[in-house]
């Protein structure tokens, strides 16, 4: 466990990013309730490193959106 796993910024992020793994949870329930998921830890690992850089989070939301497609917001952008 990290010190920002549960940090209210980096969980407020990952509560707008679809995990990956198909499961359509966010990434904060799915890498705390899915130990078995490989696919949140690794999202969890990007948002910490961006959060830790100072990224402001449509930043990061952005920079997943670009890497992933708009598929991984939990809701459309506005």
């Amino acid at each position: 466990m990290g010190p920002l796993d549960n940090n209210p910024g980096v969980i407020a992020i990952e509560r707008r990013l679809s995990c990956t793994c198909g499961c359509t949870l966010d990434v904060y329930t799915c890498r705390t309730t899915d130990f078995a998921c490989t696919y949140s830890p690794a999202m969890h690992k990007d948002v910490v490193s961006a959060f830790t850089r100072g990224d402001p989070a449509d930043t990061i939301l952005r920079a997943f959106v670009s890497r992933y497609g708009e598929s991984v917001l939990m809701a459309p952008a506005q």
